[in-house]
Parts: structure tokens; C-alpha cells; sequence
């Protein structure tokens, strides 16, 4: 019986990567308010492209990270259902328009940050296309560093 290798175990360290980057940048914004973590938050994304294979891969990893990065941004926006339908109408009718808001709300709220993921998808696939923290280029344009492999 021969062992097959699993293909988790292969994209999961990006995976992990992404939504620590996601995570982290995300708490840099209300209501934590904990501005510094931005700047952090990114390293765990450039790792982690720079460890995808293929450029749908760092895509991907970029998708997820900024996805995890806008349901956070985004989270106390969801509540806003809430601060309408409360004059004027029975009890039967506001809770029907709440049932109502609170699911345009929270399809509003993933849609969104499904979107806003596809931005840093791009960023993310430019990123490994284009390298840009690469800063020791030769004449033909590849990299003269032994220790980057940006153009390998």
C-alpha cells in the first residue's frame, strides 16, 4: 500500500500565514485601535507568497488574507440593522424588518469583503510576478543576490 502525500499539508503554512496576516492587520483598525499592528500584520503575507509556487497560489493566499482582513474591518458595520425600524410599527412587523435587515446586512457585509479580498489577490499575484523587494538587479534585469530567489 503505497502512502500518498497529502495536499493540505503543502498549502497549509500559507493558509496559516494568510489569515494571521488578515488577523493582524484587521485589529489595527476600530474599535482596538492598535495602529502599529499594521505594519506587522503585512510581513506574514510577503511570507507567505513568497513561499506559494505559482502565481494562482499567492493570489489565493492573498484572496484569503484580505477576506479575513475585511471581515474584521468591516464587522461593526453589520450592527447598523439595528438603529432603524424601531417607530411606529407593531412588534410582529419591526421584527420582520429586522429579520429582513439583518440578512441584507450580513450578505451585504461577506459580499463585500469577498470583493475587497480580490484587491489584495491582485496585490498579491503582482507581488509574485513583479518582485519588488528585490534590490540588487544586474544589467539583464535578474537579481545578482545569492540569497534572493525573486528571479529563479
Amino acid at each position: 500500500m503505497r502512502h500518498v502525500e497529502s495536499p493540505f499539508k503543502a498549502i497549509a503554512p500559507g493558509l496559516v500565514l494568510s489569515v494571521a496576516c488578515g488577523g493582524v492587520a484587521g485589529l489595527a483598525f476600530p474599535p482596538l485601535h492598535l495602529s502599529l499592528l499594521v505594519w506587522v500584520g503585512l510581513v506574514p503575507l510577503f511570507l507567505a507568497i513568497r513561499r506559494a509556487g505559482t502565481l494562482r497560489s499567492s493570489a489565493a493566499v492573498g484572496w484569503l488574507a484580505g477576506t479575513v482582513f475585511f471581515l474584521l474591518v468591516l464587522a461593526p458595520l453589520v450592527s447598523s440593522h439595528e438603529w432603524t425600524g424601531w417607530a411606529a410599527l407593531s412588534r410582529e412587523q419591526l421584527m420582520a424588518t429586522r429579520s429582513r435587515q439583518w440578512w441584507f446586512m450580513h450578505g451585504l457585509w461577506l459580499s463585500v469583503s469577498v470583493a475587497g479580498g480580490l484587491l489584495w489577490a491582485a496585490f498579491a499575484a503582482a507581488l509574485k510576478k513583479w518582485p519588488l523587494l528585490c534590490s540588487s538587479r544586474g544589467r539583464e534585469g535578474r537579481c545578482t543576490s545569492r540569497w534572493c530567489r525573486c528571479c529563479s
